[in-house]
């Protein structure tokens, strides 16, 4: 006897068994992540959004942007006020927009770890017994799908785009912020200067009631004018009362902006760079066509590329390919197993046409927000024009007209020469002027952070392409 029945088969079947079985369960789980609970604290993320304007920011966010239009502080130094850099720099780590678009980015990037790679190996075990003796058959196998007809480079080809895509947005979203914050500051800029204007009229017009009422109680002046004094003093009080509320309702849209609470204890301070900007380049396609928008427009129709190209190659028949194990009453067998789907039913036709479809909608797109980004610099500069234009006009006019008046008006009532209409009517005039030359000074400022954002201005180095081909 060769030793070979049952009893002595057992053995040689049972300890392989049990060392191929925790071979395969090792196999299975390297590297494998075990998930780690962080539960959400309401009250400790409201002590963290607290303590947002008093964290240190130790290191600037790097960004392609000029830091002519956008200067980003290096480090943020509460209590001394917020400077236009330094909201920047919280604006880059705080604020809800560009964080949003950066977990899209990054999730967006996580994904193109996955992307392109083969799928797992199948195992197959499958013991079976002969209905002729009741001896057990042990078959196994393992098989692979063979990577053919490009799939998996569309496949990352695709992930890469949507990466590139969503980064190029978040980039955006970073410098229209940027842009918006700068906005913010020439508006309450000029909303000080408006306020304090409004101040001195509602203090000249206190002291005009006090001087109506005088002459009314001597005879000099009727009741008429004591009422208007009094109007125009209420009137002036509540000018400035609108004022301020603008302020605060500005203040606060900033602080959202910046991803602060209403009520934070920083309060924004305004020196030389929230009151410049550098000069504005002339028009430049190839500036223009290095927007981010318009790159993301680019990657998006890189990535509805690479879909269509996926499909087609969905069309093929696709290959499993591996090696197989049988034995069968001791004795052991080898062989190669091939598998391949048929496409007799099915070729995908649809979902081609769909991605050709979807890529020439990605080509509209890009064209939509190439007119959408032209529109928007034409816009910018014809609002810069014309606020250059009345500044220009008020400046020359109206300014100098409006300070001489206002001498004028002080000479009378010093001497006790003026008339208690004409007082009213050059004092509303010449706070008039003023507050229109703060208010097309703000148009100027804003014009010009929009031109350069929509023109692809803003940008390290954009200057150099001045010289380059300029657009009507």
């Amino acid at each position: 006897m060769s030793g070979r029945g049952p009893a002595g088969a057992s053995p040689s079947l049972v300890v392989p068994g049990r060392r191929l079985g925790g071979l395969l369960l090792l196999a299975c789980f390297p590297g494998c992540v075990s998930y780690a609970p962080d539960p959400l604290d309401p009250p400790v993320e409201l002590r963290l959004l607290l303590e947002r304007p008093a964290t240190a920011i130790a290191q600037a966010p790097a960004g392609p942007w000029s830091t002519g239009w956008f200067p980003v502080a290096a480090e943020l130094v509460p209590g001394d006020g917020l400077s236009l850099a330094e909201a920047n720099a919280i604006a880059l780590f705080h604020s809800p927009e560009v964080r949003a678009s950066r977990a899209e980015a990054g999730v967006a990037g996580a994904q193109v770890l996955q992307a392109g790679l083969l799928a797992n190996p199948e195992l197959f075990l499958g013991p079976r017994i002969s209905t002729q003796d009741s001896k057990l058959i042990f078959p196994a196998g393992i098989s692979w799908d063979v990577p053919l007809w490009g799939t998996r480079s569309a496949a990352r080809d695709l992930a890469e785009a949507r990466r590139d895509e969503l980064a190029l947005r978040a980039l955006e979203v970073e410098v229209e912020t940027l842009g918006r914050v700068r906005e913010s500051y020439a508006r309450l800029s000029r909303l000080q200067k408006e306020e304090e204007v409004l101040a001195a009229v509602a203090t000249a017009s206190d002291r005009l009631v006090t001087w109506v009422e005088g002459l009314q109680r001597a005879g000099g002046v009727d009741s008429v004018s004591s009422f208007l004094a009094r109007a125009e003093r209420d009137e002036a009080a509540i000018e400035l009362e609108q004022v301020r509320r603008a302020t605060t309702t500005v203040r606060r849209e900033l602080f959202l902006l910046l991803g602060l609470l209403p009520n934070a204890a920083v309060s924004p301070v305004f020196d030389v760079a929230s009151s410049t900007t550098p000069e504005l380049p002339p028009a430049s396609t190839e500036a223009l066509l290095q927007r981010p928008s318009l790159k993301a427009a680019e990657a998006a129709y890189a990535a509805a590329d690479a879909t269509l190209r996926r499909e087609i190659a969905r069309q093929y028949p696709t290959f499993r390919l591996g090696p197989e194990f049988e034995s069968d009453r001791g004795e052991s067998s080898l062989g190669i197993g091939l598998g391949i789907s048929l496409p007799w039913f099915d070729r995908n036709q649809g979902g081609i046409a769909a991605a050709e479809l979807a890529r020439a909608a990605a080509r509209d797109r890009y064209r939509t927000e190439l007119l959408a980004a032209s529109h928007a610099e034409a816009r910018a500069r014809d609002d810069l024009e014309a606020a250059q234009r009345l500044l220009e006009i008020h400046n020359r006019g109206a300014v100098p007209a409006a300070e001489q008046a206002a001498q004028t008006l002080t000479t009378r009532l010093e001497a006790g020469r003026a008339d208690v209409l004409e007082i009213l009517t050059a004092q509303r005039a010449i706070a008039r002027v003023r507050t229109r030359a703060l208010e097309i000074e703000e148009q100027l400022m804003v014009a010009r952070v929009r031109a350069a954002v929509a023109g692809g201005l803003a940008w390290e180095g954009s200057a150099a392409a001045t010289n380059e081909e300029k657009r009507p």
